[in-house]
């Protein structure tokens, strides 16, 4: 059983399909029911809990630090 982080929150791969040779994955979660490319999953096998918290570390303000002045 292999979950995905998404941007809905956190889902589980429940079909598949490779169109022109690009993986999709169907994932469903609470709400949601969306395809994923490959390239944007974020897929965790194994236990359903992730070992972060992906809001954790959300830059709300958009800052940066420049490397010059």
């Amino acid at each position: 059983m292999s979950f995905v982080h998404t941007a809905f929150g956190e889902g589980q791969i429940v079909g598949e399909e490779t169109v022109r040779g690009r993986k999709q994955y169907l994932v469903a979660g609470s709400g949601f029911k969306i395809w994923i490319d490959e390239a944007d999953a974020q897929i965790h096998t194994g236990a359903s809990e992730f070992p972060y918290e992906p809001a954790e570390n959300v830059n709300e303000s958009n800052s940066t630090d420049l490397p010059y002045n």
